[in-house]
């Protein structure tokens, strides 16, 4: 993502000053360095709201980054920066799918082991309703999940077996991630004037 920051402002960073004890007042470094800043937020919600756009709904593959996406569909992988825009992706490490490996170091440095996550209660959930299907009068079936809405255990422990569920950490973080596999390309066609709009916005 190099290109997008390329424009982005300097600024004066004072490097933080290590304490010995975790009390007391924070004491000003006197060394600095020049930093890209990064809180400065491109924003273009005539291009971005746009409902002409034209996009394509994407599943991100196990250890597949945006750089490889952006060679594949636009032929140019500096413009990995144009899909994490696009679905508002500030955080590259923690916001774009984590590979299974990636994925499972991240669980046993959050919660110490991946068993002790997959044995830590998240939360508790009851059914709503339950999973169906119907047809869309075209020939398609469109299958409908079920729906579950976290409830305290006392609520849990009096419904039945088939209208409960426990969610576990690890469940949790996992759904987290695979919701992230899904993304948007824009279509080649409207990139130019999303490169226009991002030149012009810094000019």
């Amino acid at each position: 993502m190099s290109f997008y920051f390329k424009k982005f402002p300097e600024v004066q960073y004072f490097l933080p000053v290590p304490r010995s004890t975790g009390v007391g007042s924070a004491v000003r470094s006197t060394k600095s360095v020049i930093a890209t800043d990064i809180s400065t937020r491109f924003i273009l919600k005539q291009i971005v709201g746009d409902p002409s756009l034209i996009y394509y709904d994407y599943t991100v593959q196990d250890e597949e980054r945006p750089d490889v996406i952006a060679e594949k569909y636009y032929g140019d992988s500096r413009l990995d920066w144009v899909l994490m825009f696009f679905n508002q992706i500030h955080d590259p490490y923690f916001e774009w799918p984590l590979s299974q490996r990636n994925f499972e170091s991240f669980i046993r440095q959050k919660y110490g082991s991946i068993a002790t996550a997959q044995g830590t209660i998240d939360r508790y959930e009851r059914k709503l309703y339950a999973a169906s299907e119907y047809s869309d009068g075209l020939g398609n079936i469109i299958n409908v999940p079920a729906r579950y809405v976290t409830v305290d255990q006392d609520t849990y422990n009096s419904l039945g077996a088939n209208d409960r569920r426990i969610v576990y950490k690890y469940d949790h973080e996992e759904n987290l991630n695979e919701a992230r596999r899904t993304i948007k390309i824009l279509d080649e066609e409207f990139v130019p004037e999303l490169m226009r709009a991002y030149r012009n916005y810094f000019e």
